[in-house]
């Protein structure tokens, strides 16, 4: 599905979920404003899946409309390659929730993330003896940052950094579905779609 090129699913992904997101906004306006059960757009390798030119400006209302958008990317350089700075910009900057895990190595992007992370205040104590033998002590308090563009590019599996609306910003540790009860069922789904999908490929 994310295949670049000759054969690339893009277009065809991209216009279904225009056309699922116009539908779920028709149906907001004829259901005083909202959907009456949310709809949830999981975008998942948006860049080369999803080139949607409205998505940025969606984020800034779609919400309120009962539409969850989550777009996926590999990295920040890939929305602005995509959706440009601006509109990049204005995706994240409308978003209630970022998140971003280990495999960043723009120096660039881990700059900014350190800067919105921000800083903490640590006390250092000092201590110092004069000629005559008069012991003192005095405490500096410095601002350091929380991560250093080092600590954010070494996040091991299973970390990320988690910002939303109105809290300072969390590490988290992230649940790979391999470890859960229903992991079979979602094993058993991508065996089936896998085959059915080779079949139709084979019959065409």
């Amino acid at each position: 599905m994310s295949k670049e090129g000759a054969g690339s699913a893009r277009a065809i992904t991209g216009a279904l979920v225009a056309a699922v997101q116009a539908a779920g906004e028709h149906l907001a306006q004829h259901s005083g404003g909202r959907c009456p059960t949310p709809i949830l757009f999981v975008l998942d390798e948006a860049a080369n899946v999803c080139r949607w030119p409205e998505l940025p400006s969606l984020y800034s209302h779609a919400g309120g409309q009962g539409m969850i958008l989550v777009t996926i990317l590999q990295s920040a350089s890939q929305g602005r390659e995509v959706w440009d700075q601006l509109g990049f910009r204005k995706m994240t900057g409308a978003t209630n929730i970022l998140a971003c895990g280990r495999g960043l190595n723009d120096a660039d992007d881990l700059h900014d993330l350190a800067l919105l992370i921000g800083d903490r205040q640590t006390r250092h104590r000092s201590h110092s003896t004069g000629s005559k033998g008069h012991h003192s002590s005095s405490v500096d308090v410095r601002e350091e940052r929380i991560f250093s563009e080092a600590d954010l590019r070494a996040l091991p599996r299973g970390r990320a950094v988690l910002f939303a609306s109105g809290a300072r910003p969390i590490l988290i540790e992230t649940v790979d579905y391999t470890q859960q009860p229903w992991a079979w069922k979602v094993d058993a789904s991508q065996e089936h779609y896998s085959r059915l999908g080779a079949e139709t490929g084979a019959a065409l």
